[in-house]
């Protein structure tokens, strides 16, 4: 086969088998696009559009657009192209003459095959991708799903699937977070030396260890007596999870000679397979290693419920144990389908972010081998033969297109694991002066104005407004804060990427006790100043805790967590130079650090011409890891229920619900003085009284709105300075 300056494949052959009185020609078509085949017979040059016995016009894999002569036996499906030749000399014994054929495509290979000669080819070791033609695609999208439905179905139900997996996902990750945490034991004292506790259990143990478990160290200045390796939270020392602890000693016990552990043989399931304990010094931040890999159980190996270990030095370390541990943490961490499962070691990277990055990973090789899909495979792939392995069988083609579409979608693949699995935490070092300079530029002018859009000085009068000048300020402005106190205990592992471990916000973390100013211990000393004119009592109490009953406030649903309405605040107001002034105080005393969970900033409003009052709220949400949300929400309502002639109509509506209501209350108690208890059996008597029930209801919380407008009212006419 020989190609011409245009891009034509042209072939000349000639049969002299006078036994058979037909030929097939095949050709297989490594390509989607367009392809057109002339033929002509004898030896009187090449043919082309206009000089042809034989022209057929393909495209795609399997359709053909136009047969010339139209009783040509030709066959196109998957790629391949079969023509059936008569030998038009068969009665007379001859050979037939020479037939020589025109094959282009656009920019593709195409192979030659006929039933007598074997094949002909392009010798072309690599198989090319065909280009997926996606506007082909979505134009005819009809008639592919006609044809293929089932891959529009597998897509949808693996996206469908990993949805609904990503809630059992996200308990596991909360789950796993609980696990991974450093948690005090529950007889620790309340001050001293703290030693960080891993204990691992090994996979080969049973689900769940109903024993107590126990533990002594023993140091070169002392030894720590037995301690119960309990935190009062957890379930501990599961199959294949680390428990970890928090052991406080009133002292130092120096360096770690060994340690005893033992459990009671308490509960229905005692056994228990110790595979390491990890200690870390907090002030030394020395690093033990205790490997036992032992059972400890009744009836198991020696039948002892105790171990005395020794710290194992890492230089020498037996390389069997080593390759162990390094599996055991590769198999549950790298191989990211069976940590979705069981994942025992630290990771930032969660279940959930695995999972759709698994899912990634497979549409994207989904992506890779569309690439190669029905392509022709060449004479060239099939020299090398076929590669038998047990009952199955793998072509060149087949290995091929399996090895280039991995590296293909390889990179992609780490460049998305190494973001999640190797990413820092973030701090928030500059998130809390993000939050001051937004106060200062962009929340104070807007509450106090003290110039107009012209940049003209506005009169007291008009200061009362906020900035546009339709809303009159009512009362103060209150920021509440709600906030964790301590620090977190940092896992070793991490120790070198955190430097600073905060707590997430719980209710069980959340400070609820006074400061002095400063975030400093309490002291009644700190309130008193020899110069009274150096008090402030309104920065002071800024550091006083005060529970939901004090602040009048609700749980607040956030984005990390639900927030009690205790907290601490501050009253800002009434004109901006105070407030300036009481910002730049509080930035100063540090009000607003990396113990501050989320910020509540409340002001209220009324327009006049509408009539409506406004709350308008901005929550400042900011994680233990630094990530700061800030959502404003903005809550209308009108106080006065009956002020225009539609309210009027709205009070007639509701007088008329009233007496529908007392209409069916008088009816169903009818109802019940005739038919007696019978009406317990019928239905529609269930009906009416639920009815009736949501009526009450909605005219009892009426009345409780009437009530609570009345009093807000009150509050804010008898005092416009307070929030």
């Amino acid at each position: 086969m020989l190609n011409d300056d245009e891009g034509k494949s042209i072939l000349s052959i000639s049969f002299n088998n006078t036994d058979l009185d037909a030929y097939v020609v095949e050709f297989k078509i490594a390509t989607l696009k367009d392809c057109e085949v002339w033929g002509k017979y004898g030896i009187n040059g090449v043919p082309d559009d206009k000089n042809h016995d034989v022209y057929i016009k393909t495209r795609g894999s399997g359709r053909m657009s136009k047969i010339t002569p139209k009783d040509l036996i030709v066959n196109f499906q998957s790629s391949l192209l079969k023509i059936t030749v008569k030998n038009v000399n068969y009665p007379q014994n001859t050979t037939t003459d020479p037939l020589t054929f025109i094959l282009r495509c656009e920019g593709n290979e195409l192979v030659f095959k006929s039933t007598f000669f074997g094949s002909f080819s392009a010798q072309a070791f690599f198989i090319g991708p065909t280009p997926i033609q996606f506007d082909e695609i979505f134009l005819n999208f009809d008639d592919r799903l006609a044809e293929s439905p089932h891959v529009l179905a597998t897509f949808f139900s693996v996206i469908v699937l990993s949805v609904l997996a990503v809630i059992p996902l996200r308990r596991a990750d909360k789950r796993d977070k609980i696990y991974w945490t450093y948690l005090p034991l529950i007889d620790n004292p309340d001050e001293g030396h703290s030693i960080f506790l891993s204990v691992q259990t090994s996979t080969s143990s049973p689900r769940t260890m109903s024993a107590n478990v126990y533990i002594e160290l023993v140091g070169t200045t002392g030894r720590t007596g037995p301690r119960i390796l309990s935190d009062g939270v957890r379930q501990n020392f599961c199959r294949g999870t680390s428990s970890h602890f928090v052991l406080v000693t009133s002292a130092s016990i120096g360096k770690l000679k060994k340690l005893i552990i033992w459990h009671d043989n308490g509960g229905k399931n005692p056994r228990w397979c110790l595979s390491k304990v990890v200690v870390l010094e907090e002030e030394t931040k020395e690093k033990y290693m205790f490997l036992c890999q032992e059972w400890l159980c009744l009836d198991c190996d020696d039948g002892q419920t105790w171990r005395r270990l020794h710290p194992t030095i890492t230089e020498i370390m037996d390389d069997n144990i080593v390759f162990r541990e390094s599996s055991r943490k590769r198999f549950y961490d790298d191989f990211l389908w069976i940590s979705l499962i069981h994942r025992p070691n630290y990771s930032v990277f969660t279940r959930v972010q695995r999972l759709w990055t698994l899912i990634g990973m497979l549409f994207l090789a989904m992506l890779t081998s569309a690439m190669w899909y029905d392509t022709s495979q060449n004479e060239s792939s099939t020299a090398f033969g076929n590669l038998k392995i047990g009952p199955f069988t793998f072509s060149y083609r087949q290995i091929y297109v399996g090895v280039v579409s991995s590296f293909i979608s390889l990179l992609p693949s780490l460049i998305v694991i190494s973001i999640f699995k190797y990413r820092r935490l973030r701090g928030d070092a500059n998130s809390t002066e993000d939050i001051w300079t937004w106060l200062k530029e962009y929340y104070i002018p807007a509450i106090w104005p003290k110039f107009n859009t012209a940049n003209k000085p506005l009169s007291a009068y008009q200061q009362r407004f906020l900035s546009d000048q339709l809303s009159y300020r009512l009362g103060h402005t209150r920021m509440r804060q709600a906030r964790v106190h301590g620090n977190c205990t940092v896992d070793p592992v991490m120790a070198e990427e955190v430097k600073i471990c905060k707590h997430d916000y719980t209710l069980a973390q959340e400070s609820n006790i006074n400061y002095c100013p400063g975030w400093k211990p309490f002291n009644v000393s700190c309130f008193e100043y020899e110069d009274n004119n150096q008090a402030n009592e309104e920065i002071d109490a800024s550091f006083l805790y005060f529970n939901s009953t004090s602040t009048k406030s609700l749980y607040h649903f956030g984005k990390f967590a639900i927030y009690d309405g205790g907290g601490y605040t501050i009253y800002l107001g009434p004109k901006q130079s105070i407030v300036m002034d009481y910002v730049e105080q509080l930035r100063a005393l540090g009000w607003i650090d990396l113990n501050t969970r989320v910020l509540f900033i409340d002001t209220n409003s009324f327009n006049p011409s509408t009539r409506l009052f406004s709350h308008t709220q901005t929550v400042f949400e900011m994680s233990a890891f630094g990530d700061v949300i800030r959502k404003s929400e903005t809550y209308s309502m009108n106080l006065y229920p009956y002020v225009t002639i539609s309210d009027f109509i709205i009070l007639a509506l509701q007088l008329l619900f009233c007496v529908i209501l007392c209409i069916k209350i008088v009816r169903l108690f009818r109802e019940g003085y005739l038919y007696r208890f019978g009406c317990l059996r019928r239905f529609v008597f269930y009906c009416d009284v639920f009815d009736i029930l949501l009526g009450l209801a909605a005219l009892v919380s009426f009345i409780l709105r009437i009530l609570c407008s009345i009093e807000a009212i009150e509050d804010i006419r008898n005092d416009m300075s307070k929030y």
